[in-house]
């Protein structure tokens, strides 16, 4: 039983990177692409959630790709991995492709200093309203909202 995890484990996690990176079917570079990516991400010292959610929204259109770009110290290596990552992208379906980037990819998730805030608000004052709050952004973390934008 143990001796067969790290394969399925191995497989889980590239299904989910692909689904994150909006890649459909499978290429044999797609591990590498992804790693390539985190190690990327890791280098420029990025936060991986905000990070895969502005690649969500270059490819979406909603920002354009120079907002993303501009956050990373590595330009050059940010530039050849996003041509790859494209290309990669377009030998798929890439509307399908994006749907599965904006479902795996939350606009927000709960941040230690958040959930820090609301339980002091909550033991210091008795005041649960940003509990309240904070739940209800959960309920919907894929959805981009003004709401919640401080979530």
């Amino acid at each position: 039983m143990v001796s067969g995890f790290e394969g399925r484990f191995e497989n889980a996690w590239l299904a989910i990177m692909q689904r994150k990176l909006g890649l459909t079917g499978e290429e044999p570079d797609d591990e590498a692409l992804a790693r390539s990516w985190l190690n990327l991400l890791s280098a420029n010292n990025m936060d991986f959630t905000i990070a895969f959610r502005q690649l969500w929204r270059v490819a979406a259109g909603l920002i354009e790709l120079a907002e993303l770009r501009d956050q990373f110290t590595a330009i050059a290596d940010f530039d050849a991995w996003h041509a790859n990552w494209s290309e990669r992208r377009a030998r798929g379906a890439p509307d399908t492709g994006l749907d599965l980037m904006r479902q795996s990819n939350p606009a927000r998730i709960p941040r230690n200093h958040r959930i820090e805030a609301v339980i002091r608000a909550a033991e210091d004052e008795g005041d649960f309203a940003l509990f309240h709050e904070m739940l209800r952004a959960g309920e919907t973390p894929f959805d981009e909202s003004a709401e919640f934008a401080k979530f």
